[in-house]
């Protein structure tokens, strides 16, 4: 009886904290400068709660507030929709640039982002990142690359470079890569041999294999040895990415899952 309890009353505060929500979208949509958005993108408040939600689906969080109550960055959402972005696409452009500068939310504000050059994340890369990777750092056990990325970023940083990462993909793979994401955790993530042994390059060789099993890149990238092609380096490197810092992500959040891959304690003071 007491479980019950405890449950009719969780219930009822999602229903409450949902009505809360609801009032918050309309007095937002009730704005004068919301108003004027609203009415030259032809769009009603209706759109503007359909936006919100599907930010807050995409992960972006309290971030999605800030973004449907700002005119500029909710006008800046209404022309990403036209141009056709999924919602996946359109949160990364929220936040791609926020490790180069932060508005007061985390994420590079509306004005400054259209003004910037839509791939300029990866100005820094070299030619054929994928070789230059490996070349570097192949021999290194993989475990120890997920090790500095939970050491260097928290756990929301890592989420929203996921995020990034995926925005940056050709258009045709944002939605299947969600599931590449799945098929690449179930295959590694209870795998204590693949944490025990795996090298950066072995697993590089292993995880692009899921992805061509997964993925629509057959044609371009039949094998991991082809994916180390010059034409293809880039696509390699940036699903290679994906499947670390989502295995970081996931690591971060999860004592049991960071024990499991050999990553001690002394990593988290």
């Amino acid at each position: 009886m007491k479980h019950f309890s405890r449950k009719v009353k969780s219930i009822v505060e999602v229903l409450r904290r949902g009505e809360e929500m609801d009032q918050r979208l309309r007095a937002i949509a009730r704005r004068d400068e919301i108003r004027e958005v609203l009415k030259s993108k032809g769009k009603t408040p209706d759109d503007l709660e359909e936006s919100f939600h599907k930010l807050m689906a995409a992960g972006m969080g309290d971030a999605s507030w800030n973004i449907v109550s700002a005119p500029d960055d909710l006008a800046l959402l209404f022309e990403l929709k036209e141009q056709g972005l999924s919602d996946l696409a359109i949160a990364g452009k929220f936040w791609e640039r926020s490790d180069v500068k932060k508005g007061k939310s985390g994420y590079y504000k509306a004005k400054e982002l259209a003004s910037l050059p839509g791939k300029a994340v990866r100005r820094n890369l070299p030619e054929n990142p994928m070789s230059s990777f490996v070349d570097r750092a192949g021999d290194a056990p993989y475990r120890d690359l997920i090790k500095h990325h939970i050491r260097r970023q928290s756990a929301s940083r890592l989420q929203a470079a996921v995020r990034g990462e995926v925005s940056l993909l050709p258009e045709h793979l944002h939605e299947p890569v969600i599931q590449y994401i799945d098929e690449v955790g179930l295959h590694f993530t209870c795998d204590k041999e693949f944490w025990n042994l795996a090298t950066c390059r072995e697993a590089f060789a292993s995880i692009i294999e899921v992805a061509i099993g997964v993925l629509p890149i057959k044609e371009a990238i039949p094998s991991a040895e082809n994916a180390l092609r010059p034409e293809n380096q880039l696509l390699a490197f940036q699903l290679f990415q994906i499947a670390t810092l989502s295995f970081a992500y996931s690591a971060s959040l999860q004592r049991k899952q960071r024990k499991f891959m050999g990553i001690r304690k002394g990593f988290f003071r």
